[in-house]
């Protein structure tokens, strides 16, 4: 019996040690890492960033920390405003003490930030304040990370003015850095989501909503919801804050949903998906009163993907049924012209920065609600040209009254385009190729108002006399063809280049 008792008593002191050895190890540890925050924050000051908080405190048995009310201020370069980072409310939650302890690899429950806000200047680097650090040898997993109420600012080095202003809350689920053969960290995330995000650039009057953006990495999907792009001011005040002709876009993309969808911005730049498809509306205006201005020069689609600084491969993109419109105020004040573009359909394939495949288009669309656009667009990787075969049909020429009578002060009564058909080769410098009419009973009048009205009659005359009221398949096709000449004004977009160069060869056929 006294043999039985003293086993009881030893087992009872050792678990007693061993509780009391394991409460003290996890004090000891969450003490150190109070310590070492402590200590780390304030040795910043040596490399000049300012940091103060309301409270820091750990908690062994939730294994939990807390940092209230953390202000941290850097200096910038060149400018009288700092760079700041302000966190209200920052919780760390299921702390691996154990893992500290023995040095293993780091697996946190969740972190937990309320109302972080940012201030970068731009040409901030964190390097001025950091000093380069090891690459870690433990693998490192948040298992949440949770942003509620986040805001970032990226402010003019020099006037000390908002750039960009963001507000976002973001959720992301397993985080993950590892370390790498190469002496590198691979961070990968298994669910991240960002929502009610609100983008501003106030220098360039603009501002931009998106309701939700997700990304899955099992299913390799990201899907987002509802964009909107529109500008912040009117349409006078926007023209006269840029003091130039600039496009003013109004832009809405209900959805876009991108499958086999990768991404890498850490140890290898990289964006890749198997397919994108999506659906948009845009609204572009120009208000031509107002000077135009020199700009560096545009580049041309292939080009502009070699140039990138990341690997870009999209196997195939799908647009939905979509809509664009184009209006445009002369620089004599009259009525805005307007074209459009509805049911615009396209498809696209091979768009990438690597692969010796030619990138092609596919696009077919109702031109003004009445014309059925089809073209096919290719764009060859190397020195090759690129080109567009397409066709306008069953269109009337009515239509385009609200553009000629605002930038051509000419007027079509009557006209129908049966077909058009054109060819285009195109480089960075010219285009060529050739535009086959097929038009029938074209009647056009002349409405310059700085002629008298007898004058304007015999003009409309001259009009209807030197340009065939009919150019069908009762004449010879060499009569119906107009020669593409076109030298590339460099400070124009792609899309000006396309429009004038098949513009090119309709004046030549008139």
């Amino acid at each position: 019996m006294k043999h039985l008792k003293r086993i009881v008593i030893s087992l009872g002191i050792l678990l007693l040690t061993g509780t009391m050895l394991w409460m003290g190890a996890r004090y000891y540890v969450f003490h150190r890492i109070e310590k070492e925050i402590t200590d780390r924050l304030k040795s910043l000051s040596s490399s000049g960033v300012d940091v103060t908080y309301a409270s820091l405190t750990t908690d062994s048995w939730s294994r939990s920390l807390r940092l209230q009310g953390l202000l941290a201020t850097v200096q910038a370069k060149d400018s009288l405003c700092p760079n700041t980072l302000r966190i209200a409310d920052m919780e760390i939650r299921g702390i691996p003490w154990l893992s500290l302890l023995l040095g293993k690899d780091l697996f946190l429950g969740e972190v937990i930030l309320k109302e972080p806000h940012l201030l970068l200047h731009s040409n901030f680097s964190l390097s001025d304040v950091m000093p380069p650090t090891q690459h870690s040898q433990r693998a490192f997993v948040i298992g949440e990370i949770t942003i509620t109420a986040g805001s970032f600012v990226l402010m003019d080095s020099m006037a000390c003015q908002p750039l960009v202003n963001t507000s976002v809350d973001v959720s992301l689920q397993q985080l993950t850095s590892r370390p790498t053969a190469n002496d590198s960290t691979k961070w990968s995330v298994a669910t991240g989501r960002a929502s009610s995000i609100v983008v501003a650039f106030p220098s360039k009057f603009y501002s931009l909503t998106v309701k939700q953006v997700v990304y899955e990495r099992k299913d390799e999907t990201l899907r987002l919801d509802s964009l909107y792009l529109v500008p912040s001011v009117d349409r006078l005040t926007f023209a006269r804050n840029t003091k130039r002709q600039s496009d003013q876009l109004i832009c809405s993309l209900p959805r876009l949903e991108a499958l086999g969808f990768r991404v890498d911005l850490f140890t290898r730049p990289m964006i890749s998906a198997h397919h994108v498809s999506t659906q948009f509306d845009l609204q572009v205006f120009r208000d031509k009163r107002f000077p135009r201005y020199t700009r560096k020069a545009t580049v041309l689609p292939i080009p502009f993907l070699e140039h990138l600084p990341f690997t870009f491969q999209l196997d195939s993109v799908e647009v939905l049924p979509s809509r664009i419109s184009y209006e445009e105020l002369p620089a004599n004040g009259r009525p805005a012209g307007k074209i459009f573009f509805s049911n615009l359909q396209a498809f696209l394939q091979d768009v990438s920065t690597t692969s010796t495949r030619d990138a092609s288009m596919q696009v077919s669309s109702r031109f003004m609600n009445t014309g059925d656009l089809r073209a096919r667009f290719v764009f060859p990787h190397g020195n090759k040209p690129s080109t567009i075969d397409g066709s306008l049909a069953h269109f009337s020429l009515k239509e385009l009254n609200s553009m000629l009578e605002a930038a051509g002060h000419v007027k079509i009564h009557s006209g129908t385009m049966n077909e058009l058909k054109f060819h285009v080769d195109y480089t960075d410098v010219e285009s060529t190729g050739e535009v086959v009419l097929n038009y029938n009973n074209l009647k056009v009048e002349s409405l310059r108002e700085d002629l008298q009205k007898s004058t304007r009659k015999f003009l409309s005359l001259l009009i209807n006399i030197f340009v065939k009221s009919d150019k069908d398949l009762t004449r010879n096709r060499d009569t119906r063809t107009g020669k593409i000449h076109h030298q590339r004004n460099s400070q124009k977009g792609v899309f000006h280049y396309w429009w004038k160069s098949i513009l090119s060869g309709v004046k030549e056929n008139f």
